[in-house]
Parts: structure tokens; C-alpha cells; sequence
């Protein structure tokens, strides 16, 4: 295990869209505070012009997962969150961080696993080691180890629920909650899954509207990140020119991965 990626990590130019001046965390958990769907849909148009209905009802619904999580387990290194850097762990991580804000009784903020596979894209390791600097949040990072011998160790140290930027379009999800216990056999914790119900596009409305810094590849082109050997820019976004249009502009969601070579590669990110 270690704390951090790389040292050189700069001001996030060469690898981030986006920056935290703006304090887009602290907007968002002003707009949580609503206890009401149609007053959060209200916010939501008038500050941040967003006229999809179907966001506001999956963000309400989000945040009320995240509520009870951090509600569930409230103490110092039982819950983690899973950040790898992609478009789905920003909106987790973010979201996660402004529901915290947004609580009356604000629980301990949570440190981050970073799982390092060795063949990580460079800009995903700098862009997760300088978002993690600039929220100052805690990192473990575990390197080259498969989720399972990952989570062995995590579990071995008290912790218990894991918070994951899985969505149905991964092709595990079938039959899995909101909150849903480790397989049998598994090292024994909880998978707290906020984001499950949303699609792509309201991943790319949460990201793009209220201003949070994503990993530049996503504007180069490439919609769902996996390892360097696997990976290409989305053919589906290709310009005349030979240029990419960046992953915002996909508008069949069901294109997602069409950038990754490998019928067997990992979850979408």
C-alpha cells in the first residue's frame, strides 16, 4: 500500500479538464440540502440550466444512497471509496463529498483506494493523484493486485463497505442493489453503488453542469477507460479530419465502450 502515485504532479493542466475554484463541491451540496425532488429539479434549471427532468430524479435518488451509507457506516476507515480516475468515479467521488457536505451532522470524510493495475493510462494516475491533493482526502493505493486480494487486505483493516461508480450497463450488475453484500466467498463487506440507475448522459450533464474536472483523454476521444493495451478513442466520435470529438458529444450512449478492443475488458469508466 502506498499514499500517493506520482510526485510531480502539477497544477493538473497537462492532464484535467477543469479545476476546484470554482468550488463546485460546495455548489452542489447547497443544491442537496433540498428535501424535495421538484425543489431540487427547480435548482437545478434556474442555477445550473439543466432541463433534463430524469437527472434530477436519479441525483435525488443518489444522494439519498449516499445519505444512508454515510449514515450506516460513519466511522474513520469503514468506508472507502473506489476512485480510478474515469468519468463514473468522479461523479461518485464528487457526489459522495458534497452529500457529506450537504448532512447537518457532516460524518468523517472517507480515504480513497486507488486500484494501480501497471498499465494504467499516465494521465489517470496523474489526474487521480492531483484530484486526491486538491480535496486533501487520504489515499491507499494498491498496486497490481486483482480487486479481490485488493479487498482482502482493505477488509483485514476494518473496512467494510466500499463505495463504487457501477452502473447497470456493466455487465455484472444484473441483480445488484443500491447496497449489495459481497459474494459468497468474498471477503465480507458492503457495495454501496450510488450511480447504478444513471446513464450515460446524465454522468456528462453532472460532470459538464456544475463544473467538475475530468481527465483530459475523455476530450481526446475516448469514452470509456481501461488499460493502455486495450483502449482506443471512440470510433463512433471520429471528425472528417481524423480528429476526435471529445466523449460528450456521443450521443448513442450505447456506444460507450466501442473504444475498447477487448470483449473481456473491465468495468466502465
Amino acid at each position: 500500500m502506498g499514499a500517493v502515485l506520482e510526485d510531480d504532479v502539477d497544477d493538473g493542466q497537462s492532464f484535467a479538464v477543469g479545476h476546484f475554484g470554482s468550488r463546485p463541491i460546495q455548489r452542489l451540496a447547497d443544491v442537496l440540502r433540498e428535501k424535495d425532488e421538484a425543489a431540487l429539479r427547480e435548482r437545478l434549471h434556474k442555477e445550473f440550466g439543466i432541463e433534463d427532468e430524469t437527472f434530477a430524479a436519479v441525483l435525488f435518488e443518489s444522494s439519498s444512497v449516499c445519505r444512508r451509507g454515510a449514515m450506516l457506516y460513519p466511522h474513520v476507515g469503514e468506508l472507502t471509496v473506489s476512485f480510478n480516475g474515469g468519468k463514473d468515479a468522479c461523479v461518485v467521488l464528487y457526489l459522495w463529498l458534497a452529500v457529506l457536505r450537504a448532512m447537518e451532522e457532516m460524518p468523517e470524510t472517507p480515504q480513497v483506494i486507488f486500484f494501480d493495475s501497471g498499465d494504467e493510462f499516465g494521465k489517470v494516475k496523474r489526474f487521480v493523484t492531483w484530484t486526491v491533493r486538491s480535496l486533501d482526502l487520504e489515499m491507499i493505493v494498491l498496486e497490481n493486485r486483482s480487486f479481490r486480494l485488493g479487498m482482502e487486505s482493505l477488509v483485514a483493516n476494518n473496512v467494510k463497505a466500499v463505495v463504487m461508480g457501477q452502473r447497470s450497463v456493466d455487465p455484472w450488475m444484473k441483480g445488484m442493489d443500491a447496497f449489495t453484500p459481497s459474494t459468497d466467498g468474498w471477503p465480507a463487506f458492503m457495495r454501496i453503488n450510488p450511480i447504478m440507475k444513471w446513464s450515460y448522459h446524465h454522468v456528462w450533464i453532472f460532470l459538464r453542469q456544475f463544473g467538475f474536472p475530468y481527465c483530459e483523454l475523455y476530450d481526446q476521444g475516448f469514452t470509456s477507460l481501461g488499460s493502455v493495451k486495450d483502449t482506443l478513442p471512440n470510433p463512433a466520435l471520429k471528425r472528417s479530419d481524423g480528429s476526435f470529438a471529445p466523449a460528450y458529444e456521443l450521443e448513442d450512449g450505447t456506444l460507450e465502450r466501442d473504444g475498447r478492443t477487448s470483449s473481456k475488458s473491465g468495468k466502465v469508466r
